[in-house]
């Protein structure tokens, strides 16, 4: 069995030796095979765990403005204003028609006036309206009774008696010197009082 064993060694170191004599020099790189075709695609991972947030972004511009809105209700009114100054006066109005013409007057009537007082047995007899110093003649029914003067204001008084004179109204005149006249009543028998006429 070692022989044997021997034996084939010895083949095999001769075999290669001689094999390695048979092989010549290296010869040329071919060219370069064609590109194999894509290897089908490998099948999709699973999905890797959620990233952190990144930063906030800068602001963006400003929009533009939004359309006007309705208009609001009406507010309540306000309070009352303070008056105002007074107005200034009117111009003045144009005269007026002149009205109708008095009733013409009585006679005697001058502006002077003569007035009695209280008859009993005497009686005080005062007048004016007459001129400075104009002397007066006092009648009584057209009979003179008594005398009297004016002064300087143009007014006089005298007391005069009523003795001999009748009870009831007698026409009392005053004739001024000057034209002046005064005409009233005197009641005797009671309380008179003598104003000129109207």
């Amino acid at each position: 069995m070692k022989g044997l064993l021997l034996a084939t060694t010895i083949l095999t170191i001769f075999t290669v030796i001689g094999c390695e004599a048979a092989a010549g020099a290296s010869g040329l790189q071919g060219p370069q095979g064609a590109q194999g075709a894509p290897g089908a695609a490998g099948v999709q991972g699973d999905a890797g765990p959620q990233g952190p947030a990144g930063a906030q972004g800068p602001a963006g511009g400003q929009g533009s403005a939004g359309p006007q809105g309705d208009q609001g209700p009406i507010g309540p009114a306000g309070p009352s204003g303070s008056q105002g100054p007074s107005g200034e006066a009117g111009i003045k109005g144009n005269p007026g028609n002149p009205g109708p013409a008095g009733a013409d007057g009585k006679d005697g009537g001058t502006g002077a006036s003569i007035v009695s007082g209280t008859a009993g047995t005497s009686v005080t007899i005062s007048g004016g309206g007459y001129a400075d110093g104009e002397a007066i003649s006092i009648q009584a029914n057209g009979v003179e009774i008594a005398t009297a003067t004016a002064n300087s204001n143009g007014a006089f008084s005298i007391e005069i008696s009523t003795v001999g004179l009748p009870n009831g109204a007698h026409t009392l005149s005053g004739e001024g010197g000057d034209g002046s006249n005064a005409v009233g009543v005197l009641v005797i028998g009671g309380s008179g009082g003598l104003q000129s006429s109207p």
